[in-house]
Protein backbone atom coordinates (compact mmCIF):
# COMPACT_ATOMS: atom_id res chain seq x y z
CA UNK A 1 0.00 0.00 0.00
CA UNK A 2 3.02 2.25 0.17
CA UNK A 3 2.26 3.75 3.58
CA UNK A 4 5.84 3.46 4.79
CA UNK A 5 5.97 6.92 6.42
CA UNK A 6 2.72 6.31 8.26
CA UNK A 7 3.94 2.92 9.43
CA UNK A 8 7.20 4.42 10.69
CA UNK A 9 5.24 7.09 12.59
CA UNK A 10 3.09 4.38 14.16
CA UNK A 11 6.16 2.35 15.16
CA UNK A 12 7.72 5.43 16.76
CA UNK A 13 4.50 6.12 18.68
CA UNK A 14 4.20 2.52 19.87
CA UNK A 15 7.86 2.33 20.87
CA UNK A 16 7.33 5.35 23.14
CA UNK A 17 4.29 3.84 24.90
CA UNK A 18 4.52 2.42 28.38
CA UNK A 19 2.22 -0.52 28.82
CA UNK A 20 2.94 -0.51 32.55
CA UNK A 21 1.00 2.73 33.00
CA UNK A 22 -2.76 2.42 33.16
CA UNK A 23 -5.53 4.45 34.70
CA UNK A 24 -7.49 1.28 35.40
CA UNK A 25 -6.31 -0.91 38.26
CA UNK A 26 -7.62 -4.02 36.53
CA UNK A 27 -6.86 -5.14 32.99
CA UNK A 28 -8.54 -7.76 30.86
CA UNK A 29 -5.58 -9.96 29.96
CA UNK A 30 -7.52 -11.69 27.18
CA UNK A 31 -8.13 -8.36 25.41
CA UNK A 32 -4.57 -7.11 25.95
CA UNK A 33 -3.22 -10.41 24.65
CA UNK A 34 -5.31 -10.60 21.50
CA UNK A 35 -5.27 -6.91 20.59
CA UNK A 36 -1.93 -5.57 21.80
CA UNK A 37 0.35 -8.60 21.81
CA UNK A 38 -1.28 -10.10 18.73
CA UNK A 39 -1.06 -6.79 16.87
CA UNK A 40 2.57 -6.24 17.82
CA UNK A 41 3.53 -9.76 16.77
CA UNK A 42 1.71 -9.45 13.45
CA UNK A 43 3.33 -6.08 12.75
CA UNK A 44 6.73 -7.51 13.65
CA UNK A 45 6.19 -10.55 11.42
CA UNK A 46 5.35 -8.23 8.51
CA UNK A 47 8.14 -5.71 9.08
CA UNK A 48 10.92 -7.40 11.10
CA UNK A 49 11.19 -4.10 13.01
CA UNK A 50 12.85 -4.97 16.31
CA UNK A 51 11.20 -2.02 18.09
CA UNK A 52 7.91 -3.88 17.68
CA UNK A 53 9.45 -7.08 19.00
CA UNK A 54 10.75 -5.24 22.07
CA UNK A 55 7.24 -3.94 22.79
CA UNK A 56 5.80 -7.42 22.19
CA UNK A 57 8.24 -8.81 24.76
CA UNK A 58 7.27 -6.03 27.19
CA UNK A 59 3.57 -6.86 26.82
CA UNK A 60 4.26 -10.60 26.86
CA UNK A 61 6.21 -10.32 30.11
CA UNK A 62 3.42 -8.27 31.68
CA UNK A 63 0.85 -10.88 30.65
CA UNK A 64 3.10 -13.72 31.75
CA UNK A 65 2.98 -12.29 35.27
CA UNK A 66 -0.80 -12.90 35.22
CA UNK A 67 0.03 -16.64 35.20
CA UNK A 68 1.58 -16.29 38.68
CA UNK A 69 -1.29 -18.08 40.42
CA UNK A 70 -1.42 -21.18 42.63
CA UNK A 71 -2.31 -23.40 39.65
CA UNK A 72 -0.32 -21.33 37.12
CA UNK A 73 -3.37 -20.49 35.01
CA UNK A 74 -3.86 -16.89 33.88
CA UNK A 75 -6.03 -14.38 35.65
CA UNK A 76 -8.38 -12.88 33.07
CA UNK A 77 -9.19 -9.77 35.13
CA UNK A 78 -5.78 -9.01 36.60
CA UNK A 79 -5.27 -6.30 39.22
CA UNK A 80 -1.98 -4.57 38.43
CA UNK A 81 -1.88 -2.75 41.77
CA UNK A 82 -2.25 -6.00 43.73
CA UNK A 83 0.44 -7.55 41.56
CA UNK A 84 2.77 -4.62 42.27
CA UNK A 85 2.22 -5.18 46.00
CA UNK A 86 2.95 -8.89 45.42
CA UNK A 87 -0.47 -9.89 46.71
CA UNK A 88 -1.68 -13.31 45.63
CA UNK A 89 -4.35 -13.39 42.98
CA UNK A 90 -6.32 -16.46 42.03
CA UNK A 91 -7.65 -17.38 38.59
CA UNK A 92 -11.40 -17.02 38.21
CA UNK A 93 -13.57 -20.10 38.69
CA UNK A 94 -15.50 -19.63 35.46
CA UNK A 95 -13.98 -18.24 32.25
CA UNK A 96 -14.81 -18.66 28.61
CA UNK A 97 -12.73 -21.13 26.66
CA UNK A 98 -11.90 -18.36 24.19
CA UNK A 99 -10.49 -16.14 26.96
CA UNK A 100 -8.08 -18.89 27.96
CA UNK A 101 -7.47 -20.14 24.46
CA UNK A 102 -6.44 -16.76 23.12
CA UNK A 103 -3.11 -17.06 24.94
CA UNK A 104 -2.10 -20.14 22.94
CA UNK A 105 -1.44 -18.46 19.59
CA UNK A 106 0.29 -15.30 20.79
CA UNK A 107 2.41 -16.94 23.48
CA UNK A 108 3.48 -19.74 21.13
CA UNK A 109 4.50 -17.22 18.47
CA UNK A 110 6.36 -15.09 21.00
CA UNK A 111 8.33 -18.18 22.06
CA UNK A 112 9.14 -18.98 18.44
CA UNK A 113 10.44 -15.48 17.75
CA UNK A 114 12.37 -14.95 20.98
CA UNK A 115 13.49 -18.50 21.70
CA UNK A 116 12.23 -18.03 25.28
CA UNK A 117 10.26 -21.15 26.21
CA UNK A 118 8.50 -19.58 29.20
CA UNK A 119 5.75 -18.23 26.93
CA UNK A 120 5.21 -21.62 25.29
CA UNK A 121 5.17 -23.30 28.69
CA UNK A 122 2.34 -20.96 29.72
CA UNK A 123 0.50 -21.67 26.47
CA UNK A 124 0.96 -25.39 27.02
CA UNK A 125 -0.69 -25.15 30.45
CA UNK A 126 -3.71 -23.52 28.81
CA UNK A 127 -3.78 -26.23 26.14
CA UNK A 128 -3.66 -28.90 28.84
CA UNK A 129 -6.59 -27.28 30.67
CA UNK A 130 -8.62 -27.20 27.47
CA UNK A 131 -7.72 -30.82 26.78
CA UNK A 132 -8.92 -31.86 30.25
CA UNK A 133 -12.31 -30.28 29.51
CA UNK A 134 -12.55 -31.46 25.91
CA UNK A 135 -14.66 -34.53 26.63
CA UNK A 136 -16.94 -32.87 29.18
CA UNK A 137 -19.56 -31.86 26.61
CA UNK A 138 -22.32 -33.93 25.05
CA UNK A 139 -20.54 -33.72 21.71
CA UNK A 140 -17.15 -35.34 22.24
CA UNK A 141 -14.26 -33.21 21.06
CA UNK A 142 -16.13 -29.90 21.23
CA UNK A 143 -14.92 -27.71 24.05
CA UNK A 144 -17.39 -26.22 26.48
CA UNK A 145 -18.15 -22.51 26.21
CA UNK A 146 -17.00 -21.92 29.79
CA UNK A 147 -14.72 -23.87 32.06
CA UNK A 148 -13.07 -23.73 35.44
CA UNK A 149 -9.32 -23.18 34.98
CA UNK A 150 -8.73 -24.06 38.63
CA UNK A 151 -9.53 -27.73 37.95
Amino acid sequence: MGMHAEFENAVIAVSQMSFADTSSPEINTHEVNSRYLGGLLAAYDLSSDHRLLQKAIEVGDMLYAAFDTPNRMPIIYWDLHRAARQEEQIAEEIVSASELGSFILEFTRLSQITGDQKYYDAAQRVMAALERHQDSTKLTGVWPVVLNPRT
